[in-house]
């Protein structure tokens, strides 16, 4: 596997984890289950969510483009 192609399939995995993290805070968050108040609003919050997410498909498009395959994300 090239170093480009590797860092692609890294980094998207990666992206993938912290949306799912920063999905389960705001889960918590919206059921009061937040053992502490954070300072930034919960706007700010959903912006990242929303930005992220828009970055994970600019990674998905690449690899569609390069003919990468999703399940190769596993194997990084």
């Amino acid at each position: 596997m090239n170093d480009y192609k590797t860092r692609l399939l890294f980094e998207y995995k990666e992206l993938v984890d912290r949306i799912s993290k920063l999905r389960v805070f705001l889960n918590k968050w919206d059921n009061g289950q937040l053992s502490f108040v954070p300072k930034p609003s919960r706007v700010i919050y959903s912006r990242q969510l929303e930005a992220m997410c828009t970055y994970k498909m600019c990674l998905e498009s690449r690899m569609l483009t390069d003919k990468i395959s999703f399940k190769e994300v596993e194997n990084v």
